[in-house]
C-alpha cells in the first residue's frame, strides 16, 4: 500500500504528490484590515453602474459568522458602486438549498464551497472557469493541495480561502479527577485501545454520561476516513480509479467505529445521519471529549461555563491521520455580474483579508505567505492552534487526494448511509464494506 504521510509542519504538509505545502511569513491582527490588498481585480476601475452581487455562504461558529460579516462591510465601504447581499445559512442544507435555487435559476453571484464539492460543481457545468481572470502567477503563494482541489480537468473554478482539520477537545475537569494527563507531544497520542479506555473511565467514573462524540454528522461522513487510514487502508488507488476499501484494514476500520455505539461510548443520536447537537454535548459535559476541528473553539470559549477544556492530538493506529478540510469560494457560471462576483471573491481571499478571517474564524490559512505559527488567534486559548497545526501534518496524501475528487459527493452520500446502519441498525461489517465496494466503484464509472 502505497500511503504517504505528510511531514513535521504544516508546510511539509500539503507538499506530496502536489497535495500539502508550508507556509511562508506573516504577521497578524485582530483588528479588520485597514488597507485593501486584493489583488488588480480588486483595485481596478469600479463598475459604471451600481449592481448587486449575492453571496451565498454558511458560518457554523461565532468567530467565522463576525469574520464574514467585518469583511463585507469593508468590501462595501471600499466598493460603494456593488451592493453585496450576504446569504448566510447553516451548513446542514446548504447544498440542498444552492441545488434548488439553480433549479429555479435563482443562482447566487458567488458561493462559499467546500474543496470535497469543487469537482461535483466544476464537472457539471455550475461553477465559472476563472482561469483567464486570473494573473498567471496567481496560484503561485497558495498551498500546492489546496490549489489542485480548486481545479478542474486543468481548469481553475474556485480560489482557497482557509484550511482546518481535526483533533481531540477534552474536559479537562473530567481528566483531573481521574488523574489522566493528555500527550503534548503528536508521537505520544494515544493509541485507539487507549483512548477507548479513558472514554470508558469517563463514563464511569468521571461523570460524563458518554466517553466522547465525534464530528462526522451533517453530511460529513468523509471524517471517517482518519480511521481508515490509520489502520493502514485508504480509499482510492493512488490514481483514483478504483476503490480500495475491500482491504482487511478497512474492515478493522468499520469494526473499531461500529464499537462506540456497540458500548455505548457516544450517544447513539451522534451517528453519521444523527440529530443531536455534538458541541452542545461536549460543553454541557455530556461527553468528556470530543473529536472535532479548530473552528469549535470559539464555541466552547463561549459556552462552556462549567468546565474548562484542552486540546491534544487524534488517537492513532499504525499511523497518525486526521482530516483534510477547508472551503474556497466560487463564481457561479450563471451569475448575473461575474465580475463584480470575482472581485469579491479576490478581496475575501487576499493576503489581508485571509489573515484576518483565520485569525477570527480560527482556521489554518491556505496562503504560503501567512505563518500560521504567527497569527493572533482570537480564543482564550490561542496555544492550541499549535495542535492543530501539528496534526495537519499527518493528512495522508491519498486521502486528501480522493476527497477533492469530483466523485467524492456520491462517495460520501454512500458512506453516510452504510455507516449509519453499521452504527444504528447492527448491520454487519463485512457487509458494510461490500457495499461501500460495489458503491464506490459504480461512482467511479
Amino acid at each position: 500500500m502505497k500511503k504517504k504521510i505528510l511531514g513535521l509542519s504544516l508546510a511539509v504538509v500539503l507538499s506530496i504528490t502536489a497535495v500539502l505545502t508550508g507556509c511562508g511569513g506573516q504577521s497578524a491582527s485582530n483588528q479588520a484590515p485597514s488597507n485593501s490588498s486584493a489583488s488588480a481585480a480588486s483595485t481596478a476601475g469600479k463598475a459604471e453602474e451600481p449592481v448587486t452581487i449575492k453571496f451565498a455562504y454558511w458560518a457554523s461558529a461565532g468567530g467565522e459568522s463576525d469574520a464574514f460579516d467585518a469583511l463585507a462591510k469593508k468590501f462595501q465601504d471600499e466598493n460603494p458602486n456593488i451592493k453585496l447581499t450576504m446569504q448566510g445559512g447553516e451548513f446542514k442544507d446548504f447544498y440542498t438549498k444552492l441545488e434548488t435555487r439553480i433549479a429555479g435559476n435563482d443562482v447566487p453571484d458567488a458561493i462559499r464551497i467546500q474543496f470535497q464539492q469543487v469537482g461535483r460543481y466544476s464537472s457539471n457545468g455550475v461553477l465559472k472557469d476563472i482561469t483567464k481572470d486570473l494573473p498567471s502567477d496567481f496560484s503561485s503563494d497558495f498551498l500546492p493541495s489546496l490549489w489542485s482541489a480548486v481545479n478542474y480537468k486543468g481548469a481553475t473554478y474556485a480560489i482557497p480561502q482557509h484550511t482546518d482539520t481535526l483533533a481531540l477537545y477534552y474536559n479537562k475537569n473530567y481528566f483531573e479527577k481521574l488523574g489522566i494527563t493528555a500527550p503534548t507531544k503528536l508521537e505520544d497520542a494515544w493509541t485507539w485501545d487507549q483512548f477507548l479506555d479513558i472514554a470508558k473511565q469517563l463514563k464511569e467514573k468521571a461523570g460524563a454520561k458518554y466517553g466522547f462524540a465525534y464530528n462526522w454528522t451533517k453530511g460529513n461522513s468523509y471524517r471517517w476516513l482518519p480511521l481508515l487510514y490509520q489502520k493502514g487502508g485508504q480509499l482510492l488507488s493512488d490514481d483514483l480509479s478504483t476503490s480500495k476499501i475491500d482491504s482487511p484494514e478497512a474492515l478493522e476500520a468499520l469494526k473499531l467505529s461500529k464499537r462506540f455505539f456497540d458500548e455505548g461510548l457516544v450517544p447513539a443520536g451522534t451517528s453519521v445521519k444523527g440529530t443531536e447537537d455534538i458541541n452542545t454535548l461536549f460543553t454541557n459535559g455530556t461527553v468528556g471529549m470530543i473529536i472535532n476541528g479548530n473552528w469549535l473553539a470559539t464555541n466552547f470559549d463561549k459556552n462552556m461555563t462549567n468546565y474548562t477544556y484542552g486540546v491534544t492530538y487524534m488517537p492513532r493506529d499504525k499511523a497518525a491521520a486526521s482530516d483534510m478540510g477547508g472551503n474556497a469560494l466560487s463564481v457561479m457560471n450563471k451569475a448575473k455580474n461575474p465580475e463584480q462576483a470575482l472581485q469579491f471573491i479576490e478581496f475575501m481571499t487576499s493576503q489581508e483579508s485571509m489573515t484576518y478571517f483565520v485569525e477570527n474564524g480560527i482556521f489554518l490559512p491556505a496562503r504560503n505567505s501567512i505563518t500560521p505559527e504567527k497569527l493572533k488567534y482570537a480564543i482564550n486559548q490561542p496555544d492550541i492552534m499549535k495542535v492543530f497545526m501539528e496534526q495537519s501534518t499527518t493528512v495522508p496524501a491519498n486521502m486528501a487526494q480522493s476527497v477533492t475528487s469530483p466523485n467524492m459527493s456520491k462517495i460520501t452520500a454512500l458512506l453516510s448511509d452504510e455507516l449509519d446502519m453499521l452504527f444504528t441498525q447492527g448491520k454487519d461489517p463485512a457487509e458494510v464494506q461490500k457495499a461501500l465496494k460495489d458503491g464506490i466503484d459504480a461512482a467511479l464509472k
